[in-house]
């Protein structure tokens, strides 16, 4: 019974720090779980959400897509991939001006980091 509560104890404490690390802006859940988002997609400037830590750097390059709603009950979304960005440059920790290399991006698609052959950190997680 004892060691049932301590490891009950544990799981929780990992989850709550798991969660708390994500809510302050970073950590596991947003640089791991979540992906970014196109937060403003105007005719001069489009701008993503995406963690430094998840690779935003100037010159890597992000896939944009979006899920679109297949319109009926039980049937699941269909992701469709709307275009490509490079990272011009980082306006802070969470946000990067982005050049939109392909296709038609929107406010509140999402984006995610484009595999790198060369990048070990990203393939762990992939």
């Amino acid at each position: 019974m004892r060691r049932s509560m301590i490891a009950a104890l544990l799981i929780a404490g990992a989850l709550l720090s798991a969660y708390a690390s994500g809510s302050s802006g970073g950590g596991f859940v947003h640089g791991v779980l979540m992906r970014g988002q196109v937060v403003r997609a105007a005719p001069t400037e489009t701008i993503i959400c995406i963690w430094r830590a998840d690779g935003a750097a100037p010159g890597r390059i992000f896939i944009i897509y979006r899920y679109l709603d297949p319109g009926s009950e039980g049937a699941d979304f269909i992701r469709e991939d709307v275009g490509t960005a490079e990272v011009i440059e980082l306006v802070d920790m969470h946000f990067a001006r982005v050049r939109v290399i392909s296709g038609d991006v929107k406010k509140h698609d999402i984006v995610e980091r484009a595999a790198d052959e060369n990048d070990t950190m990203f393939r762990r997680f992939i």
